[in-house]
C-alpha cells in the first residue's frame, strides 16, 4: 500500500537535509479513501497561523481514527517495524531503537525514538516562517492530502533554504530567520499524495508559504515526526563529544 523503496530513493542536498520526495506514495484507491475521509474542522483543538493541529496526543485523535479504521490501517503501516527499518537506514539514523524491550535499552548510547502523527489542516492565510525544527525531531516526514485542482497559485509551497552569512549556518537551537538573508534551493508543491522527509540539522532551513484559498479548502497534511521519546536525551548541539571537551579545555 505504501511506495517506499529504499533502492530506488534519491537523495538530494546531503549535506544539510537528505531531502527525500516521493510520488504516489500511498496506492491510489487507498489515498482517495483517506483524503475522502480526512478530519473535519470541528475534531482539531489546536488553530495557529500555520494549520488547525491535531495530534497523536489528543483524545480526539484517537477517537477519530478509531471511527475511519482507513486512517488506522495507514497509521499502523508506517508504525510497523519495517518501515520505521526503510526511514532509520535512508535517512542514515544510528544509535537509536524504539521499543521498550529492545536490548539497545541498556546502553547509555543508544536513545529510545518513536514516531510522532499529526494531521495539520492550513486554511487561508496560514503560512509558517524559516526554521530549522526543535531539537527534539530527528526526522520530519509529510503526506500531501491536498484536492487535485490545489495549485501554484494557492501556495502552500515547502521551501528550502541556505544562509547567505556564515554565520547562520550553525542554527541548531531554532533561531528563526528573516526570509530575506536566506537563498531559496528548492521548492516542494503540496502536490496530492507526495512525501516527502529530511532530516534536521543545524542548518536545515525550511518554511511554507503563504496559503491562498477559499474558506472550504484547505492544504491537508499527515505529519509523521522522528523523535526523541526522553526529554532528558534532546540533544541541545550538534557537536560531537570531542568536539565538547576540547572547547571546554582551552574555554572556546
Amino acid at each position: 500500500m505504501i511506495n517506499l523503496d529504499i533502492n530506488s530513493v534519491t537523495v538530494e542536498f546531503k549535506d544539510r537535509f537528505n531531502l527525500v520526495c516521493i510520488d504516489d506514495f500511498i496506492e491510489t484507491k487507498f489515498f482517495h479513501l483517506l483524503r475522502d475521509n480526512y478530519p473535519s474542522d470541528e475534531n482539531f483543538q489546536i488553530n495557529t497561523k500555520y494549520a488547525l493541529t491535531l495530534n497523536d496526543k489528543n483524545r480526539n485523535f484517537h477517537n477519530f481514527i478509531q471511527k475511519e479504521t482507513s486512517w488506522l490501517d495507514l497509521i499502523r503501516i508506517i508504525d510497523d517495524e519495517v518501515f520505521k527499518k526503510k526511514i532509520l537506514k535512508i535517512f542514515k539514523i544510528k544509535n537509536v531503537f524504539f521499543s521498550d524491550k529492545s536490548w539497545k535499552r541498556f546502553f547509555p548510547f543508544f536513545k529510545k525514538v518513536n514516531f510522532e502523527f499529526t494531521f495539520n489542516k492550513s486554511k487561508n492565510g496560514s503560512f509558517n516562517e524559516p526554521h530549522t525544527d526543535s531539537t527534539r525531531k530527528i526526522v520530519s516526514m509529510i503526506i500531501f492530502f491536498t484536492d487535485d485542482d490545489w495549485n501554484i497559485n494557492n501556495g502552500g509551497l515547502v521551501k528550502l533554504f541556505t544562509p547567505i552569512q556564515k554565520k547562520d549556518e550553525n542554527n541548531w537551537r531554532n533561531k528563526l530567520i528573516d526570509e530575506k538573508d536566506l537563498n531559496t534551493i528548492k521548492e516542494i508543491f503540496p502536490k496530492p499524495n507526495r512525501f516527502y522527509g529530511f532530516k534536521k540539522t543545524k542548518n536545515s532551513y525550511h518554511s511554507v508559504s503563504k496559503v491562498n484559498c477559499n474558506e472550504k479548502d484547505s492544504r491537508n497534511v499527515l505529519m509523521i515526526n522522528l523523535s526523541y521519546a526522553n526529554e532528558h536525551e534532546i540533544p541541545f548541539s550538534d557537536e560531537t563529544i570531542i568536539k565538547k571537551i576540547l572547547k571546554k579545555i582551552f574555554k572556546k
